[in-house]
């Protein structure tokens, strides 16, 4: 109810022009800036003297800066910006804060990699025309077919 008698007086209301407003900063109805403005820049002189970084590396540079600064948190007048946002992050709500820096601080986690190597032994051991003598005289080969249970694997007869 109170939501609609809010918006119900938003809408009676005339919106106000620069002129109706009292203080209009020197500007006009559309919101332009008006000749001899007071708030304007002077000629010769810019808003924004450094300009936008040009380069990634002058951007890296420029957002160390500030995330050094020092900035005042309630008992604590002298943390780093950087200090306090990593705080507000780890405490943050957003689970991408969190896992951001996790990964950042730990690195990522190491994906789990299912490796089932039972077919390519036994289509090695075809190939190469292996027999069980020769599996049991390569200790690693023995170990690989122990490993994924490859035995009585049936090798052609060579011939010899």
């Amino acid at each position: 109810m109170a939501k609609r008698n809010a918006r119900a007086k938003r809408a009676k209301r005339e919106p106000k022009s620069a002129e109706s407003s009292g203080e209009n900063n020197g500007r006009d109805v559309k919101g332009r800036f008006t000749k001899g403005n007071a708030y304007k820049w002077p000629p010769g002189v810019s808003g924004n003297p450094k300009g936008r970084p040009t380069t990634h590396d002058e951007l890296r540079e420029f957002i160390q800066i500030v995330a050094s600064e020092s900035v005042e948190v309630g008992e604590h007048p002298e943390w780093p910006r950087l200090y306090v946002m990593l705080r507000s992050m780890l405490s943050s709500k957003n689970a991408t804060d969190r896992a951001n820096i996790l990964e950042h601080g730990w690195g990522t986690v190491p994906k789990a990699i299912q490796l089932d190597m039972t077919e390519e032994l036994r289509r090695l051991i075809q190939k190469f025309n292996l027999t069980p003598t020769d599996i049991a005289g390569d200790p690693v080969l023995a170990l690989a077919c122990d490993f994924y249970g490859v035995s009585g694997v049936k090798v052609d007869e060579r011939d010899d």
